[in-house]
């Protein structure tokens, strides 16, 4: 018979993950007070730069990158900007500003964002759901905070 562990590898993945986060969070909320955001988010950038090119060649071959067209490589450059660069400005000041809980529960929002982005951008209709779960998240960070 097969015996059933505790904590299956997917919760302990998920628990490793919120992990991480928390301790990135309080070792970024001690640099903001010291360094500024700019600083802090273009060595971020420039680390996960590296380490995706230094991956790149491993994913797939260089040659089926050359097959995207030039409005998605926009849409993509365009979101990393916006999701990352500026995102990431506006999460370090939040940190400097504020509590790690009450950012946290901020940031936790941007689900509501991509929701609104697919809708946007793939012209899907609101779903019953959509709003619902739009609405929900939103609650949510009221309540938190």
């Amino acid at each position: 018979m097969e015996e059933q562990s505790l904590i299956s590898y997917g919760e302990l993945a998920a628990l490793l993950s919120a992990s991480i986060w928390a301790i990135t969070s309080l070792i970024l909320k001690t640099l903001t007070e010291k360094y500024p955001a700019a600083l802090i988010t273009s060595i971020r950038c420039g680390v996960a730069a590296l380490l995706f090119w230094c991956w790149l060649p491993f994913d797939a071959p260089l040659s089926n990158y050359a097959t995207v067209p030039a409005n998605e490589w926009f849409l993509l450059i365009g979101s990393v900007v916006l999701g990352i660069v500026i995102g990431d400005q506006l999460y370090l000041h939040a940190l400097k500003e504020m509590s790690i809980s009450r950012t946290m529960a901020l940031v936790g929002t941007f689900p509501i964002t991509t929701l609104i982005w697919e809708q946007l951008l793939l012209d899907l209709p609101a779903s019953q759901t959509f709003v619902i779960g739009c609405l929900l998240a939103a609650s949510g960070v009221i309540i938190l905070s």
